[in-house]
């Protein structure tokens, strides 16, 4: 998506924690018979990242900082997390 993004003329930053594929989810059964293969392509992408004009960055953003450029009409995020780790305070 980044790629595509940036095809069309959208300054992209991916910010990401993780630098590649994320083998530690390889035994988890949605990745199970995927991932292996993904990951080549997905390592691909980010190896060829900066040469296409995709800046990568590793570091996870603060809360405060995504809503702070959000409300200030600075960015689009896309976001991808784990379900597993999110809590509703409502």
């Amino acid at each position: 998506l980044a790629y595509l993004l940036h095809r069309h003329g959208a300054a992209v930053t991916f910010h990401t924690i993780t630098i590649g594929a994320n083998m530690s989810f390889a035994d988890m059964s949605f990745y199970k018979r995927e991932l292996v293969e993904d990951g080549e392509r997905v390592e691909a992408l980010f190896a060829g990242a900066a040469a296409a004009g995709v800046k990568v960055v590793q570091h996870s953003l603060a809360t405060a900082e995504m809503r702070a450029r959000l409300l200030a009409r600075r960015s689009v995020y896309i976001v991808l997390c784990d379900l597993r780790l999110l809590t509703c305070s409502r």
